[in-house]
């Protein structure tokens, strides 16, 4: 669970710092996305995506003063993480997966459980980065001072969500696929 929460703290402490100052945001959440050394080295595509996002950000705004890019940071990092969640479904390679590889043995990674309960967190995450983008859209067209409310209140659902779901989506589902498969096998 620890594990997620790291993953995404580069995106958390962009979004926290980014009220006060675009260019330490950045810079802070590059140094976090380093702290991820273990899964960079091993591959993991949200972590490399992560740590691409913010370096491409920090040539763009921090040192090229980029105005488009700066104002459109926030779609820019939702549809990076969309790209990134939707691509590894597309792939057949869902992120998910590569952390669950983690905790669960070898043995069971290519079961029939293990990989629809990755494939259905990668594409929940997917959901939820998709409405991420179409809240930012209507924040770039309505103005994002007049909506900080909303803006904090979808952080504040991201969060819990990124918490709650990875914790107890897999024993749910788990639990509901094995009773499905007793019912299936003594009828």
């Amino acid at each position: 669970m620890i594990k997620i929460i790291i993953t995404f703290l580069p995106w958390i402490i962009f979004k926290v710092l980014s009220s006060f100052s675009l260019d330490l945001a950045i810079i802070a959440a590059i140094i976090s996305s380093s702290l991820a050394y273990a899964t960079l080295k091993k591959g993991f595509i949200l972590e490399w995506g992560t740590l691409i996002f913010f370096l491409i950000s920090f040539i763009f705004i921090v040192i090229l003063n980029n105005s488009w890019f700066t104002r459109y940071r926030d779609l820019l990092s939702t549809l990076t993480l969309t790209i990134i969640a939707w691509g590894s479904v597309l792939a057949k390679r869902p992120f998910t997966a590569q952390y669950a590889k983690l905790e669960v043995s070898k043995e069971y990674w290519n079961s029939k459980v293990f990989l629809s309960i990755n494939n259905i967190m990668s594409i929940a995450f997917g959901l939820l980065f998709l409405f991420n983008v179409f809240t930012d859209l209507f924040e770039l067209h309505h103005g994002k001072a007049s909506h900080l409310v909303l803006s904090w209140s979808v952080f504040g659902i991201n969060s819990l969500f990124v918490y709650l779901f990875p914790k107890h989506f897999p024993n749910w589902y788990k639990k509901r696929y094995l009773k499905e498969l007793n019912e299936n096998q003594s009828n």
